[in-house]
């Protein structure tokens, strides 16, 4: 079903955070294509801002420069916005937990009670992660329980998934709607392709256990799921997880970014328990380095490892139901869309803060 817009729904104001980031930049854009005329996007870096939107229609578009801490600058997007969109987020296996917690779970809960002060009826949408239902052989739906991690990037997701869970229960004069997408691939990805690129580049990247199949959701079917939620009252106060329609592996994934970037692929596959133990070790190295050099990261994390090797099924039972949400794009569908990005991408990856 394809999404169409009134026109007056094209003028009401769409505030998105991390328009810079691999979601937030993907929204933009298409609410651009889109023809909406009242976009204001919270971006962090002028170089990419001018990188990313090079040959796109940007007369639509109020920038607004700061990060999730500017509580001045995401009041002037809040105000008189009819959504509003955080797909902003420091992904990351490690980090220092006080930036972390910042910008995933203080400027969300922020700008909630914003929208509450002004007694708007703005319609806060926000982008958290399917990685809060962990990674294991049972398919998650939206009831599944919640992990308890000590990692700081799934916990502050946990910690702002549950805290909004707890404002929709107790009600507000304005709607919420928590999405948690499954791992997302395509171009545009800031995370994944740069960092296996850095590392094949460099003979450090080997494959993890049998290669297990997950659920990952292509960015088009992504920004699809996110937009079925405007003007829609079906989505208010909901939670729900987006997914594709067909599971791939890692391996696979790898395997065509080394193709797509003419380097070789791994030749070594490590069993799981061994990359784990071998993760552990290097993180009490680096809590220990971390005392002295809060910056250090370990070479290998268990969240890491986690992610690159364990099952992860998901329900979009709940997304096709209310919201009519149809994924499209598998990975054969998608993979050859990905050839110029990975050929031409030199970002580092590991940490970003979309």
């Amino acid at each position: 079903m394809v999404i169409e817009f009134t026109d007056s729904q094209k003028q009401k104001k769409i505030f998105t955070l991390g328009a810079t980031g691999f979601i937030g930049f993907a929204v933009t854009k298409r609410l651009v294509e889109m023809g909406f005329g009242n976009i204001h996007c919270l971006y962090r870096s002028e170089s990419k801002k001018d990188e990313w939107f090079q040959g796109i229609d940007i007369s639509a578009i109020t920038f607004l420069h700061g990060d999730a801490a500017s509580l001045d600058v995401l009041r002037k997007g809040v105000v008189d916005a009819s959504i509003v969109v955080n797909a902003s987020g420091l992904a990351t296996d490690w980090g220092i937990k006080q930036e972390v917690w910042e910008v995933n779970v203080d400027a969300p809960k922020a700008m909630v009670r914003m929208i509450e002060e002004m007694g708007t009826l703005t319609h806060y949408i926000q982008i958290t992660s399917a990685a809060i239902y962990g990674f294991t052989k049972e398919v998650k739906t939206e009831t599944s329980l919640l992990v308890k991690n000590d990692r700081f990037y799934t916990a502050s997701k946990v910690e702002i998934h549950s805290w909004l869970r707890e404002e929709i229960k107790r009600g507000h004069k304005f709607p919420i709607t928590v999405l948690a997408p499954s791992i997302t691939w395509g171009s545009g990805d800031q995370i994944y392709i740069p960092s296996f690129k850095e590392r094949l580049k460099t003979r450090q990247l080997f494959f993890i256990g049998k290669g297990e199949v997950m659920d990952f959701v292509h960015i088009d079917d992504l920004v699809d799921g996110i937009l079925r939620c405007f003007f829609n009252e079906q989505a208010y106060n909901k939670e729900y997880i987006l997914s594709g329609n067909k599971p791939f592996t890692f391996h696979e994934y790898i395997e065509k970014i080394a193709e797509f970037s003419e380097l070789p692929p791994p030749t070594l596959t490590v069993p799981v328990p061994i990359v784990m133990a071998v993760g552990f070790l290097m993180e009490c190295l680096a809590r220990l380095v971390n005392i002295f050099s809060p910056r250090f990261r370990p070479l290998i994390t268990r969240l890491q490892v986690r992610m690159l090797s364990q099952p992860f099924r998901l329900s979009i039972a709940k997304a096709r139901s209310e919201l009519e949400y149809d994924p499209k794009i598998d990975f054969a569908k998608g993979i050859d869309g990905l050839r110029e990005y990975v050929s031409q991408c030199s970002l580092s990856g590991i940490d970003a803060q979309e």
